[in-house]
């Protein structure tokens, strides 16, 4: 694997039809597909399935980062990966939380207090079903994200401390994640216990153990496109039976392909500036959508589709343009200090 990360052309058209699929899950597509009588097909293009798409994607890029950054120096430098998901997650975070405030105290839009002091401690994932708020629903991912951002590099470290390679780490986290669940349900009457971290980060842990084959094999599969089809065998197979494993598995084997195939005329296309672009807005898409859009109608403050998309999208290039844009570039400068 090369000593320096280089950007996987691919994964931002990926991120952007993540984020996509949670809007339209939130405008109802749903509902759409079971009127075509295709409900059965919904589960792959859903938002539970960009959710999952997003989570192998992060797993993949944090591992690859921290992997280059360990084979160049030899250590990793935990305070300034904190730093650096610190500017580019509560920044944008935290402004919309406070958008959400001032909704709730001009009467717009209610919550309860509970409910948004779970969203303000990044803790919505755990919240009782009693405290649960449509209107700020989505941010149990985001929740699931960040726990798994504090957890990872200080398991890395211990693993660099301790000389265990990362990916047994990985697998033994991963057969944890497939047991914790049935450890939960006592508990699934008052929470929603599939959300909880150590529940939900499976296809995080997923995209790490792939990350970590592309560092130690990916060069002796470049140019190869066993692993597209990999994609489209498991991928398919989620509509006729959809399981959350194949699921994760099959972004893996995507995301896989990217990254082998960076010298193709396809995949380097995808790397053009206007992809990026839509990589780039996917995170405030993804936040506008919940505060624009909710879980639903029911919790949205656009009741006209169309009129909340527009609006999404809008404030998905003015966060970028004017806030994430410029701290994207404090980030690199810190990166750069390394």
């Amino acid at each position: 694997m090369t000593r320096e990360f280089r950007y996987i052309a691919g994964l931002d058209l990926l991120r952007f039809l993540g984020a996509l699929s949670v809007i339209a899950l939130h405008l109802g597509s749903a509902a759409y597909f079971k009127r075509a009588d295709l409900a059965r097909f919904h589960v792959m293009v859903s938002g539970n399935t960009g959710v999952t798409l997003f989570y192998v994607i992060s797993g993949f890029l944090i591992t690859s980062l921290i992997s280059v950054e360990v084979r160049r120096s030899g250590a990793f430098d935990i305070k300034g990966f904190f730093a650096r998901r610190a500017l580019r997650i509560f920044p944008l975070y935290y402004l919309a939380l406070a958008l959400y405030a001032a909704c709730h105290l001009l009467g717009i839009q209610r919550f309860s207090g509970t409910s948004f002091l779970y969203a303000v401690a990044y803790s919505y994932n755990f919240i009782p079903k009693i405290h649960h708020d449509g209107w700020l629903g989505s941010f149990h991912t985001l929740a699931t994200e960040e726990h798994f951002y504090l957890v990872y590099p200080l398991l890395w470290g211990l693993c660099l401390w301790r000389r265990v390679p990362m990916w047994v780490v990985l697998i033994a986290l991963l057969g944890l994640s497939l047991v914790t669940p049935v450890l939960s349900r006592p508990f699934q009457n008052d929470y929603l216990v599939g959300r909880w971290t150590f529940n939900a980060w499976g296809p995080i842990l997923i995209g790490g153990l792939f990350a970590e084959f592309h560092a130690m094999a990916g060069a002796r599969h470049e140019g190869r496109h066993y692993f597209l089809g990999m994609f489209v065998l498991l991928f398919a197979s989620q509509a006729l039976v959809p399981n959350a494993l194949n699921l994760s598995a099959s972004f893996g084997f995507l995301v896989l392909h990217f990254a082998c195939n960076q010298g193709s005329p396809v995949v380097a296309a995808l790397g053009a500036p206007a992809v990026r672009y839509l990589g780039s807005i996917s995170y405030g898409m993804y936040v506008w959508q919940s505060f624009i859009i909710g879980t639903g109608a029911a919790h949205s403050l656009i009741r006209n589709p169309w009129l909340a998309f527009i609006t999404v999208m809008m404030m998905s290039a003015l966060s970028w343009q004017f806030l994430e844009k410029p701290l994207s570039k404090v980030r690199q400068r810190m990166g750069r200090r390394r």
